[in-house]
């Protein structure tokens, strides 16, 4: 406690606040059992905060938290309600101060969910629960004691009205950048995996409504980004399962996604649907596709159940970034119809869903492959097209041995240096193959032939990145 004594004691120097809070943070989250023994005198701390910059009160309050997070869970629940309640208080404040304050209201919204975050930064434990192999008995019992702690009026009251603040901060505040990066460090230290849940964590599935709601004000890549992470939490690993076969998810995490995948579809195309805007946002595109791709993972039959249309409009969305000229967007929207497309093939409960959907957009997308091949998409992104080009060829043989010819031989196909001999020895070959190695490979020819790098070792060089 000397260390700590020190460094607590240069806090309201201003010249040493910075550095003082930030050495406070680390001995805390590097000693919390040895501190919890004496929490008494982090309440004093607490107490004393008003001679502390905003600035740097949310490190203050991570390092109380991180000792905090020492106790046992009943003990918790009374500094985590002494902590947090003030600081959820004033930023409800802060909403309904006068609309002619817009700095001031923002530095205060900023400030209190930095705040926050580092309470649920603090809360956390620093051992990697994923390395876990197995629960033992004394694992569960500290799970269900800690559940019953969550379960405590006091804590649920803490959650329920922050929830509901920051519901409120999100619907007044989402489109200005400050607080959205303030917002998404929050949303990110607030949600956990089972496995690492405190007594403040939020559930993932009404953050998502937040995030999807947020969408339709504004479309960014930071919440994009988040509902990317929320769709994971909403189907977790199951780490302690004796089985080694991904479990389904629940019926109520597939309620969430098929009552807010249309939402946020709806939100991204609108957006993305505009001329010019893919081009423009290639974050957006990287974003909105990774997202797409994970809900592909761990939810596919959400987009078997959208509303007439939906599923068409993302497909054409994603046939035309096929065709953009940024690489992390093009390679995402790979990477999502390789997964869909897999995963489709590959269930036994969803019908002849595989089918209409490769009937319906098989060929755009082969057609965007092959023009990628040709010279229409960046050298990088060719292994990317292979990729995509095996997963279409290996499921659909007969189909693709159709669109190839139709669309290499076609007269709108992309101007190449590729002859006509060429493209027939391409597509033999890949009808041929039996192995993603010589798919490969005879896409890689072609890409050479078409783009007139064949014998050149910047060719040879360019497919091979």
């Amino acid at each position: 406690m000397n260390a700590i004594s020190y460094v607590v004691a240069a806090l309201p120097e201003p010249a040493l606040c910075l550095p003082a809070a930030n050495a406070l943070r680390d001995l805390c989250d590097a000693n919390r059992a040895a501190l919890a023994p004496h929490i008494g005198a982090f309440a004093e701390l607490h107490a004393g905060l008003s001679d502390i910059p905003d600035t740097e009160k949310s490190k203050v309050l991570q390092s109380i938290a991180s000792v905090i997070q020492a106790l046992p869970p009943e003990e918790e629940i009374p500094p985590i309600h002494a902590i947090v309640s003030p600081v959820v208080e004033k930023l409800a404040q802060a909403l309904h101060i006068s609309s002619q304050l817009v700095d001031e209201t923002r530095i205060i919204i900023i400030s209190q969910l930095q705040t926050l975050s580092g309470v649920a930064k603090g809360l956390t434990r620093t051992q990697d629960s994923l390395l876990i192999l197995d629960e033992s008995p004394e694992e569960r019992a500290e799970a269900e004691r800690l559940q019953r702690a969550r379960d405590d009026y006091m804590m649920v009251k803490v959650r329920e009205d922050l929830f509901n603040t920051i519901r409120n901060v999100a619907t007044c505040w989402s489109m200005d950048a400050g607080v959205s990066d303030a917002l998404s460090d929050f949303f990110r230290s607030i949600t956990s995996l089972p496995s690492d849940i405190t007594l403040l964590s939020l559930p993932a599935a009404p953050i998502f409504e937040i995030i999807c709601l947020a969408c339709q004000r504004q479309l960014t890549a930071v919440w994009l980004s988040l509902a990317n992470m929320l769709v994971i939490q909403l189907d977790p690993p199951t780490l302690f399962s004796a089985s080694t076969l991904k479990s389904t998810p629940s019926p109520e995490a597939l309620g969430v996604i098929s009552t807010l995948l249309p939402i946020l579809l709806e939100a991204s195309l609108g957006v993305l649907g505009q001329p010019g805007a893919m081009e423009a946002n290639p974050d957006i595109v990287q974003a909105f596709f990774g997202c797409m791709d994970t809900i592909a993972k761990h939810f596919l039959v959400g987009f078997y159940r959208l509303p007439a249309g939906a599923l068409d409009a993302l497909m054409q969305c994603a046939v035309t970034s096929l065709s953009l000229q940024e690489r992390y967007s093009l390679v995402a929207t790979c990477t999502f119809l390789e997964t869909l497309i897999r995963r489709t093939a590959s269930s036994d409960d969803l019908g002849d869903a595989s089918t209409i959907l490769i009937q319906g957009h098989g060929r755009p997308i082969l057609r965007a492959v092959l023009c990628g091949f040709a010279g229409v998409a960046p050298r990088s992104a060719t292994q990317n097209l292979i990729e995509l080009l095996s997963i279409v060829a290996s499921k659909f043989p007969a189909e693709t041995r159709t669109w190839m010819t139709d669309i290499l031989f076609a007269d709108d196909f992309v101007q190449s240096k590729a002859s006509s001999e060429a493209k027939r020895t391409f597509v033999k070959a890949i009808i041929g193959s039996r192995s993603p190695k010589k798919t490969r490979e005879a896409a890689q020819q072609f890409t050479l032939v078409a783009r007139g790098l064949e014998g050149t070792s910047f060719g040879y060089a360019s497919v091979n990145i």
